[in-house]
């Protein structure tokens, strides 16, 4: 019983997403993620990790900004990205958006130029257990000109238990989302995956 104790001590879902189905080229792309974290343990210092999974020609790094509402706290809460590189708990040395792809992969984006961009709370927060509350992360990106059909993915877990248990994180793809930009299309939903060239 101990054991099923520990284990049980934290849970985390997302519930629900509120994402358009397109934007146009440059516009501001935005969506909300309604999520519920579960705990049975009291939890110290967590930091609440948000990740997005998004084409790289977004520089979403630089074009994103990420915040949260939550039962527990009072006012908007701020997020910062996680510079690349920064090892994740329980990963191995592996940053944030190695640890996603290898544990949960690109969400069937078939063509190359897709990325993890993992975020941080600013403040850490101290949680008692058996408490269940709802947090609202609410997602804007300036997106770029280019004409692209991607699937978005995101996941959340905290600073401290990582990915290292299925309960402790959560992710959802909603499906293929559209920006209606300039130029051709760059379809990594369901792109053109040979060509033939007559002179070879």
């Amino acid at each position: 019983l101990f054991i099923v104790v520990v284990i049980a001590g934290c849970s985390i879902t997302i519930d629900s997403i509120d994402q358009p189905d397109s934007v146009n080229g440059g516009d501001t792309f935005n969506t909300t993620l309604h999520v519920t974290i579960s705990t049975q343990q009291s939890a110290d210092n967590r930091k609440f990790m948000v990740a997005l999974l998004v084409p790289k020609m977004w520089n979403t790094a630089k074009n994103a900004t990420v915040t949260f509402t939550s039962d527990i706290t009072t006012g908007v809460q701020k997020m910062t990205v996680i510079p690349a590189g920064t090892a994740a708990p329980q990963g191995s040395g592996r940053d944030w958006p190695t640890l996603i792809t290898d544990v949960i992969g690109n969400g069937g984006n078939l063509l190359p130029g897709w990325e993890w961009v993992a975020f941080y709370s600013d403040a850490a927060y101290s949680v008692g257990g058996n408490v269940n509350f709802g947090v609202t992360v609410n997602i804007s990106i300036k997106v770029s000109q280019d004409n692209v059909s991607f699937k978005l993915g995101y996941v959340v877990a905290n600073n401290s238990d990582g990915l290292s248990d299925p309960q402790y994180y959560a992710s959802a793809f909603p499906g293929c989302f559209r920006v209606f930009g300039s130029g051709d299309l760059t379809d990594f939903c369901n792109p053109q995956l040979s060509t033939t060239d007559p002179l070879n």
